[in-house]
C-alpha cells in the first residue's frame, strides 16, 4: 500500500471542497487505478481528510465527500466498486501531527481492506 498512498500523495483538493484538483491530481487517480488493474483481487479503504478549518461535523462531511470524489472517479475509470470503500476522517489525524499545514491536510489515504 506504500506505492498506492505515494500516488496518493499528490492528489489535491482546494478548501471547503471535494472537486479533485488538477491534472496532476486526475493523473495519480489513473495511477492507482493501474495499481488496482495488477491486483486484481485488491480491496482498498480511501480516507478522506481535512483541514482543521471549520466545525468538526463539517470537516467530517467534507472529509467523506472527498473519498467519495476520488472513489467516483476511479469507478468513471473502470474500477470496481464492490473493491472500494470510503471512509471520512474530519481533521482527526493531521498530517504529521501539524494541523497548521491545511494544504497537507486536505487528503486522501489508501489502506488495504
Amino acid at each position: 500500500m506504500s506505492t498506492i498512498n505515494l500516488v496518493g500523495d499528490r492528489i489535491q483538493f482546494p478548501a471547503n471542497s471535494a472537486k479533485i484538483m488538477g491534472e496532476k491530481s486526475l493523473n495519480a487517480i489513473a495511477e492507482i487505478k493501474s495499481i488496482l488493474d495488477q491486483n486484481p483481487d485488491g480491496r482498498i479503504i480511501i480516507q478522506g481528510h481535512a483541514s482543521i478549518d471549520g466545525s468538526e461535523d463539517y470537516n467530517q462531511k467534507l472529509s467523506l465527500k472527498r473519498a467519495e470524489s476520488v472513489r467516483d472517479r476511479l469507478v468513471e475509470l473502470g474500477a470496481d466498486a464492490a473493491r472500494l470503500e470510503v471512509i471520512g476522517m474530519g481533521s482527526s489525524e493531521p498530517i504529521n501531527g501539524d494541523v497548521s499545514d491545511r494544504v497537507a491536510n486536505r487528503r486522501v489515504e489508501f489502506y488495504k481492506k
